[in-house]
């Protein structure tokens, strides 16, 4: 029997439908549930999710949805002023802003709102990238995931910053610790918290939070900053070796002069170990058993994303995706399609320029 390929899988799905709402969207839940462990599952997903949004909900559903994507929009703004007033030092100000907030998220998943089940659970993804990193890293997770309406995880990392550059750690930690709880996918989230057990001479968690962020990481920076924590942690129990490895490799990703300063400067205490280069960082590495490149479920959660937007003719999106990739794998193919898309925009371009010298 020949291979079913996507194009087959849709169109049974959309002969399924019968274009009445309600029997619509209960079928495409059903059926997303039905293909979760598909090869072309994300494929599959995303197709049905596009999908049950085209089967119209009804007008009250649709003010519903309105009016709380205006609340998070209104959240995340204000929340976006309170770290500009952290990064100016006012935390006062920041305070004022993060702090009713949580207590109002902690009512309300106290409440039973936001209560997990043993179908359903609750969690507050930035992005598809991360939702689709989530599910690949937890294969075992077979609940329905339904999204908060209202940025939890990003709250509860604001306010955990303000009282960590407070000198209030001790607090900090339970915070961070819902931070990631309602985001697990979110790196930064775990980063921050191993800074906060850093901060308290608790090595071990430091150590800990950085590899449970590790299988979440796609982006450049993200991998700079999982190896300068293993670089800081293998320093501090004198590992010197496997530090300056992991400084190494974090020299070749991260993203701002001021990093690369503080990195090298981190490597220059390596005892014996100042001048490794980067065939011998990942000679150490290897032999440790140690992570150098981002886990193949994060790659794979990428890789789908991009060719998902391709297929849906949103080059622009898929193009920083595409070469964050080619940057961390080098994969001949992400480079192909980003020489692609860069050649039809360049194109696009040129046709714009001939319209407007007529």
């Amino acid at each position: 029997m020949a291979k079913r390929g996507f194009d087959d899988i849709l169109f049974d799905i959309v002969d399924g439908m019968n274009f009445d709402p309600k029997h619509d969207r209960e079928y495409l839940e059903e059926t997303m549930l039905q293909y979760r462990d598909h090869p072309l599952a994300f494929r599959i997903i995303d197709a049905c999710r596009r999908l049950r949004l085209a089967t119209g909900p009804d007008e009250a559903q649709e003010t519903a949805a309105r009016s709380l994507a205006e609340r998070r929009d209104d959240v995340m703004g204000d929340l976006t002023m309170a770290w500009e007033h952290i990064e100016d030092g006012e935390l006062e100000e920041a305070f004022s802003i993060a702090e009713p907030l949580v207590l109002h998220y902690d009512d309300l998943s106290s409440s039973g709102r936001y209560q997990d089940d043993e179908e359903h659970m609750f969690l507050d993804f930035n992005s598809m990238a991360e939702e689709f990193i989530y599910r690949l890293v937890n294969k075992d997770e077979r609940r329905e995931i339904k999204l908060n309406a209202e940025p939890f995880a990003e709250a509860y990392h604001v306010y955990g910053i303000c009282l960590l550059e407070s000198d209030r750690p001790e607090e900090a930690v339970p915070v961070l610790a819902k931070a990631v709880r309602w985001n697990p996918a979110d790196p930064d989230l775990w980063f921050t918290w191993a800074d906060v057990h850093e901060s308290l001479g608790d090595e071990e968690m430091f150590d800990h939070c950085t590899e449970d962020a590790y299988p979440y990481i796609w982006m450049m920076g993200d991998l700079a900053r999982y190896h300068w924590n293993k670089a800081r942690f293998h320093l501090a129990s004198g590992g010197y070796e496997r530090a300056a490895a992991h400084a190494t490799i974090a020299l070749d990703f991260a993203r701002t002069e001021e990093s690369k300063e503080e990195l090298s400067q981190l490597k220059g205490r390596c005892e014996g170990h100042e001048d490794m280069d980067g065939d011998r960082a990942i000679e150490v590495l290897q032999q440790a058993d140690a992570h150098i490149l981002p886990s193949a479920e994060a790659v794979g959660a990428i890789y789908e994303i991009v060719h998902i937007a391709l297929e849906n003719d949103e080059k622009e999106a898929a193009l920083p995706l595409a070469m964050n990739l080619y940057s961390l794998t080098g994969d001949e193919e992400m480079k192909k399609v980003i020489d692609d898309i860069l050649d039809e925009l360049d194109e696009g371009s040129g046709d714009d320029d001939d319209e407007d010298g007529e």
